[in-house]
Formats: structure tokens, C-alpha cells, sequence
């Protein structure tokens, strides 16, 4: 497989913000803590060894979470090493979306892995371990049920509520008939339906499907899995929650980040509440409110008075539950983190974070954009070939791409600039020749003007009998610009992993790995 690059900022498929931050523009700066660079690495791993983690508890936590697991070597030796002060983590975080749904989610993770193996090579002293956080408390299901395939859309169902991560498999609906007769035949539909039917039919619940699935993928890695929905790991956001339901301190530190955010030119990623958290049990998960000198769960008839919330606190923590605000503070403070790969909106609302961190004493990581490529498989670069386009072609938006092409194949002049350029000569004599005569100046200009567009009704004209000359050109630009944007998106927001596999096999996450570079920010196009 082959690859070309190309910048962010080219794709024009990225947020102002990430575009800035990718050329780091110094208004930024405050918002962050340390750059994404080799000496941004440098810096965070000296002034991080001046930070506490409990490794100890960590360690247990993760043996006792992967205990089901047929773990790697790598994996088993990644979780010991986290023992070792000069170990640190490189984190992600995703939802437990159906099969992993969108191909984003591979992507985060290769490109924590590819960063841990660049950062290995540039300090040999130190050992990164690529660190993969479930938001298995997470209540949304319906944002994780889904996934597409073949362009039809496969989902599960079910009538449970509360952290998606506890949520029973034998009360889901899932469709396997369905997509095992989209795949059909092939050792590459084999071990898709091998690899689904593991992930569905041997577990309890979500949490333990996604710690199968991202393990099977990503083990041989040595990537190591973490569940935030433990209460022993909780035990340590005792200090950090107690100051969040009595002196509401995140928000009160957002509102001043998301001010001088909103000066600069950009929106707040996301809102925050005056309390930041969720109360948590089976089948429920509600946030709590402060009203009338009560802390009230809604939807329900819980409500605690000030020592009461604090005394249900220290005894039973896993039911307090972080929400996107909190939950980087809570990975923070567990793990000997240093830098956190995420997508656009993900990053986006770590810029609102630092002043909370700061404010209550936890280390802020180096802000990652995780990687993101186009995969091209050998039947779409045929056509592209035939086409003769580039791959900053692909990125032309689909109207100006076909009117170049066209224009560039008709053997007629479709572009009338020499008549323009003839009339816009003829204005600027009749202004000259009329220069002491002001008030005829608007009376030219409007006749110009005039001559202009019926000279460009003229080349739509023309460009519209054209493409009809040229229907299949036309045909073929729009339908591998249909399938490589689908939805006019990038891919990895539509598309499944299972889509790739069986264009690209086996090869396919190693090839996304090799190709991959966290550290230059580039895009890369990735060519069977």
C-alpha cells in the first residue's frame, strides 16, 4: 500500500480551531499546558514525575478489570511496567459503540499506539503504554447502537437504561442473521463473523464486549484497557467530587475559560452545569441539581441535604458519575498520563478544561489530535487514474471539481476571460476618457456590468450543454466522490472497520499504524 500526505488544512474538513492549534497559533497558548513536540514531551515527562499516582492501585485495578481477557504478552508487560515511575500512559477514550462503529475509532487507537512506538524511539529511558479509557458510563444509547456497512445500517435495541456499560447482553437485540448475509462468503467474512459473533455471544454486558473487541484488534499491540466505572478508582475523586457539589468549581472556571475563548472567535465545545455530575445506579443514570438548599437527582425522587450528599460520597463513590468536564480530570488523576489523543470536538473542549485542571492541582496532558487518513481501495484508484486526478483533486468540493474536469476535456472554450478581460479594457478607457465627468461613472460601470453577466450566463450555458456531452466523466467524478465522502463527509465518520477489512484484510490496521505519524500532523491518503 502506498500513501501521500497532505495538510489539515487542506482536507477542509477541520474546525478553524484544530486548524490553529495544528499551526500553533499563540493566542492558544493559555489554553494548553504543554505543545504537542518532541520538547513538549521533554517537559511533561520531567515536571510529570513531580506528580503522585497511585500505581499500585492502578495496576491491581487493571488486573482485576482484564481478568477475563486472553491478554497479549505485551499487554500483560504494559500493565506491570505501569508499576515503574518512569512509565507513562498515552490515553484515548471512546464510547462502547456497536462494533466499533464509525472507523474513527480504530483510528484514535492506532494512533496512540504509533505514538507510544515515536515516543519510545525518542526517549529510551522511558516506557509509554497505550491506554484505552471505556466511557462505559455513558448513558446515550442511542448514539452507540448503530454502525454501517455495505451502506445499510445495522443496530441494537433495547429497553434498558442508565451507563450503557452495565447494560445486559441477553436484553439486547442484536441483528446477527442480518449482517453475517451482507458479508458472505471468503476468509475475510470469516473472521468477521468470527470476530462478531466472540464479541456478542460470549459476554455479559457492553463493558465486557468492548474490552473483547478493542483487545482482539489491538492486543498484539500491548494496548492496555481501563473501565472508569470502579470503586476503587473512584475512592480517588473523593477530594476533587466533594469540591465540585459544594463550591461548584468547574463551572465557575469554565466561565471565565469559555469568555476569553469566545473573544478569540470560537464556540464553547460543550456546557457546562453548576454541578458536574451524574448519580449512578443499575438502569439509572441522572444528573444532580442543587435547588431550594437540596442536591436533587432528576427524574427521580432522591434528593440529599449538604452533609447527606457528602456522607453518600465517601461511602459509596461509584455511584457518582463524571460528566464530559469531569471525566479528563478523573483520568488524570488515575493514570501517569501525559498526553490525550482525541478527535476535533474532543479537543476542542480540553481547551476549556486547563484553568479547572490548574485550579485543582492535576496535571494537564499534551492535547493530541488523533490521526485521520483516507483509505483508497485498488478498484476507486483505477478510477481515479482514468480520471487523472490528484489527491488534492479528491478534495475539491464536487461542483468546481467537475466544472475543471469538464473544462478540461471539452475541446471547446468554455471560459470566455479574453471577452472579459476585452470589456473590462473597454471600462476602464471610458473611465479615463470620461475622468472630469463623475456623474456618468455609475451609468458605465452598471452597462459593464451588465455585459459581464450575460458572460457568465453564457459560460453556464455552455458548461451545462458540456457536462451533458460529457455524462459519463460526470458520472464517474460523482460516484468516487460518493463513495470516498460519503454524506459529503470523510469516511471515518460514516463507514465501519468491517467495510475495510474486507477490501484490505489483515494488512489493514498494520498498514494504518505504519502509515500514521502523530507527531507531524499530517493527513494521510492510504492507496491499495
Amino acid at each position: 500500500m502506498q500513501a501521500e500526505y497532505l495538510s489539515y488544512k487542506s482536507t477542509k474538513s477541520f474546525s478553524k480551531l484544530m486548524i490553529d492549534y495544528l499551526d500553533t497559533e499563540s493566542s492558544l497558548e493559555e489554553f494548553l499546558e504543554y505543545e504537542n513536540s518532541i520538547d513538549g514531551y521533554r517537559k511533561i515527562i520531567a515536571n510529570r514525575n513531580n506528580i503522585s499516582v497511585n500505581r499500585s492501585l492502578l495496576v491491581e485495578r487493571l488486573k482485576v478489570q482484564n481478568s477475563g481477557l486472553e491478554l497479549s504478552e505485551l499487554s500483560q508487560t504494559n500493565i506491570s511496567k505501569l508499576k515503574e515511575s518512569n512509565t507513562f500512559t498515552i490515553t484515548t477514550g471512546h464510547q462502547l459503540n456497536y462494533f466499533t462503529g464509525p472507523l474513527y475509532y480504530i483510528y484514535k487507537t492506532a494512533s496512540i499506539i504509533k505514538l507510544c512506538k515515536e515516543l519510545s524511539v525518542e526517549f529510551p529511558d522511558n516506557s509509554f503504554i497505550p491506554l484505552f479509557w471505556m466511557a462505559t458510563e455513558d448513558h446515550d444509547f442511542e448514539e452507540i447502537n448503530n454502525f454501517k456497512f455495505n451502506g445499510e445500517e445495522f443496530s441494537m435495541s433495547t429497553s434498558q437504561k442508565g451507563a450503557v456499560g452495565r447494560m445486559k447482553l441477553k436484553d439486547i437485540e442484536i441483528e446477527y442473521e442480518q449482517f453475517f448475509s451482507e458479508l458472505g462468503g471468503g476468509k475475510r467474512a470469516d473472521y468477521l463473523n468470527k470476530l462478531f459473533t466472540n464479541t456478542y455471544q460470549q459476554h455479559n454486558n457492553l463493558a465486557d464486549v468492548t474490552k473483547y473487541l478493542v483487545n482482539e484488534l489491538f492486543g498484539e499491540y500491548g494496548i492496555v484497557i481501563i473501565d472508569g466505572d470502579d470503586v476503587e478508582l473512584k475512592k480517588i475523586m473523593i477530594p476533587v467530587f466533594k469540591r465540585e457539589l459544594t463550591e461548584f468549581t468547574s463551572n465557575k472556571n469554565l466561565d471565565e475559560t469559555n469568555h476569553k475563548l469566545k473573544n478569540l472567535g470560537y464556540k464553547a465545545q460543550v456546557n457546562q452545569r453548576e454541578i458536574n455530575l451524574f448519580y449512578l445506579k443499575d438502569n439509572f443514570r441522572e444528573r444532580i441539581v442543587f435547588e431550594d438548599e437540596k442536591y436533587k437527582v432528576l427524574n427521580s425522587e432522591i434528593s440529599f441535604g449538604k452533609e447527606e450528599i457528602i456522607e453518600e460520597l465517601e461511602n459509596n463513590p461509584e455511584r457518582f458519575s463524571p460528566n464530559a468536564i469531569l471525566r479528563p480530570l478523573y483520568e488524570e488523576q488515575v493514570l501517569p498520563n501525559i498526553a490525550y489523543v482525541g478527535g476535533g470536538g474532543e479537543i476542542a473542549y480540553w481547551f476549556q478544561l486547563k484553568q479547572n485542571f490548574n485550579d485543582l492541582g492535576v496535571s494537564f496532558p499534551i492535547l493530541v489530535l488523533r490521526n485521520s487518513l483516507m483509505l483508497i481501495n485498488s478498484d476507486q484508484q483505477k478510477i481515479i487514474e482514468n480520471l487523472d486526478l490528484t489527491v488534492n483533486d479528491l478534495f475539491t468540493d464536487l461542483h468546481t471539481l467537475i466544472k475543471n474536469k469538464v473544462i478540461e476535456n471539452s475541446a471547446t472554450n468554455l471560459e470566455l476571460s479574453d471577452e472579459v478581460e476585452k470589456i473590462d479594457k473597454e471600462l476602464a478607457e471610458e473611465l479615463s476618457l470620461n475622468e472630469d465627468n463623475q456623474s456618468i461613472h455609475p451609468t458605465l460601470k452598471a452597462k459593464h456590468k451588465k455585459k459581464i453577466n450575460a458572460i457568465r450566463k453564457s459560460e453556464k450555458k455552455l458548461l451545462r450543454a458540456e457536462k451533458k456531452n460529457q455524462y459519463e466523466l460526470v458520472a464517474k467524478i460523482e460516484k468516487i466522490k460518493s463513495e470516498l465522502f460519503p454524506n459529503n463527509g470523510l469516511q471515518e465518520r460514516k463507514l465501519n472497520f468491517a467495510e475495510m477489512y474486507m477490501e484490505f484484510g489483515e494488512e489493514l490496521i498494520p498498514e494504518i499504524i505504519r502509515t500514521i505519524s502523530v507527531l507531524n500532523n499530517t493527513f494521510p491518503v492510504l492507496k491499495h
